[in-house]
């Protein structure tokens, strides 16, 4: 990743391990949980982050599509973490 304003770049593996699950058969919801992986806060998200987090510990996340809208709900973050944007931040 690099930040574009100052060039500062750094190199992160994401390459861990993730379960994908349908909670709610019948609907675009699913739940993405595991260790060593990424995931992109938004405004619109809970709770809103404007965040890129790479969990070393536990996380689990909640997708949902709704009208070409996609939404993410921070469900679980345990153990250590990195907030990419601060990293990165000046």
């Amino acid at each position: 990743m690099t930040n574009k304003d100052t060039g500062k770049t750094i190199r992160r593996d994401l390459s861990g391990t993730g379960s994908l699950s349908y909670p709610d058969p019948g609907t675009t919801t699913r739940v993405l949980s595991g260790g060593d992986w990424g995931v992109g806060l938004h405004t619109d998200d809970r709770p809103a982050h404007n965040k890129w987090l790479v969990s070393r510990g536990y996380m689990a996340v909640r997708i949902t599509e709704s009208g070409g809208e996609t939404q993410r709900e921070l469900l679980a973050l345990e153990g250590p973490y990195e907030d990419l944007c601060k990293t990165l931040a000046p």
